[in-house]
């Protein structure tokens, strides 16, 4: 374990620093040394410009292999930004919407202000059916506006997804990775 593990301190990353934009290149004083320097030298890199400041993440608490530990490759170089969910939430033709993952008649009765009753008869369901993935369901939208509904429903998806992926890390795994 490198010595900057065991004290508990986050690895450190270091980087080439190139020289400064202002200082005039060397000039070559023979003919063999000036075309030395017009050929680019056979394993040199360019040093990449610097990268922005993020925030210091934690380590994982999950094991990971020691290069893994050593590499910040793989935590996120900046908080998510925006909502990347593109699933359609709104409420379609004739008050129906498209049931959704993790989606119960209790959370369309609760959104919409009625009972899981009175949903239950508008979409002919019995006491012990459960709405389907996929499937349309018939709202009642006597207490709220369409809008309204669509504003809780989008609320509750976005933290469901937040909770997620505060609790959540996507990794690779190199065995089943394709190269």
């Amino acid at each position: 374990m490198p010595a900057s593990r065991a004290e508990g301190s986050a690895p450190i990353a270091t980087a080439a620093v190139a020289p400064p934009p202002n200082e005039a290149p060397a000039v070559a004083e023979s003919p063999a040394a000036s075309a030395a320097l017009a050929a680019p030298a056979p394993h040199t890199t360019t040093t990449p410009p610097p990268a922005p400041a993020v925030a210091r993440v934690s380590p994982p608490k999950e094991p990971v292999s020691e290069r893994e530990t050593e590499s910040a490759a793989l935590l996120p170089a900046a908080a998510p930004s925006g909502n990347g969910d593109n699933t359609d939430y709104s409420v379609g033709a004739n008050d129906t919407v498209v049931v959704q993952a993790a989606e119960t008649l209790g959370h369309f009765a609760d959104w919409s202000k009625v009972s899981s009753a009175s949903l239950r008869v508008l979409n002919k369901l019995h006491k012990s059916a459960m709405v389907t993935l996929g499937h349309k369901v018939k709202l009642d939208l006597s207490k709220v506006s369409a809008a309204q509904f669509e504003a809780a429903r989008r609320d509750y998806h976005q933290k469901l997804q937040e909770t997620f992926f505060a609790t959540h890390r996507i990794t690779l795994d190199h065995r089943t990775a394709a190269c």
